[in-house]
């Protein structure tokens, strides 16, 4: 918007910057997959924490079923 506001600490005034760059947004990835994609999602999200998953196969696990519904 190309607000400049007064008084904002660090933090705040990095948000303020990042937000003057915007030039779109997009809305969720889990938004815009089925129901059984996203359970696949979060499911294997909780494997990635705990090591027994990469980060990639977690997602392409979710593309797959996402395909399939």
């Amino acid at each position: 918007s190309g607000a400049s506001p007064e008084g904002l600490n660090v933090l705040e005034q990095s948000a303020a910057d990042a937000n003057a760059l915007l030039t779109g947004v997009s809305g969720a990835v889990q938004d815009t997959i089925s129901a059984e994609a996203k359970s696949t999602l979060f499911a294997g999200l909780q494997k990635v924490v705990t090591g027994r998953m990469t980060p990639e196969e977690a997602v392409e696990a979710a593309i797959q079923r996402n395909q399939r519904s």
